[in-house]
């Protein structure tokens, strides 16, 4: 996979909780961004920078990179990421999924040449804060930026994408928190206990 590397997104306003660094907070021994670091490199992917403004000590064996705008929004972020790697395929990371897995990731990192994205879709939903583009998308995008769209899912209209289907996904998990993400403390709360849970 030397042609990918990842990118995990750490700017959002996180107005749901009270605009913490959710990347920073501890699920089940390790922050999520450490589990994240940890699922990647499990895998081939060896580069991996964090993208938007990281208010703690540097993480090793990341790269530390600005948002690109100064608007804040998971499609601001996922066009930062895009702009700021350095290789044709991103696999794009939301800072606040503590249960990403190797074996989805790899999945997410073979975008084929005739695509833009590979993104997960489960109950009609699709997860494009936790998939694979290729940089080529970032002009089209930014389109979307400038017009004032900032919904990221429609984003997907725009692109061509091939869907990881939910049947896949539920084969990679069993217990169905692999996309989970934490928008509230609520949320927080549950990923701790399933994360004691699993141990």
């Amino acid at each position: 996979m030397s042609e990918t590397s990842a990118a995990i997104l750490v700017g959002g306003l996180a107005r749901r909780f009270d605009g913490r660094l959710k990347a920073a907070l501890p699920v089940g021994g390790r922050t999520i961004l450490e589990r994240q670091v940890a699922a990647l490199a499990a895998t081939s992917i060896r580069e991996v920078i964090v993208v938007g403004s990281w208010t703690l000590a540097p993480v090793s064996g990341v790269r530390h990179v600005p948002d690109v705008l100064e608007q804040r929004s998971g499609l601001a972020g996922l066009y930062s990421a895009l702009l700021m790697a350095t290789t044709p395929i991103v696999v794009v990371l939301a800072g606040d999924m503590p249960f990403v897995q190797p074996s989805l990731l790899s999945v997410l990192a073979e975008v084929r040449p005739d695509a833009h994205a590979v993104v997960p879709r489960v109950d009609g939903r699709w997860h494009p804060l936790c998939a694979g583009y290729r940089r080529t998308a970032a002009p089209t995008i930014k389109a979307r930026l400038d017009r004032g769209d900032l919904r990221i899912s429609e984003a997907m209209t725009d692109l061509r994408v091939v869907e990881v289907p939910q049947e896949a996904i539920a084969r990679m998990d069993p217990d169905g928190k692999l996309l989970m993400n934490l928008n509230t403390p609520d949320d927080y709360e549950r990923a701790r206990q399933r994360a004691h849970d699993r141990a």
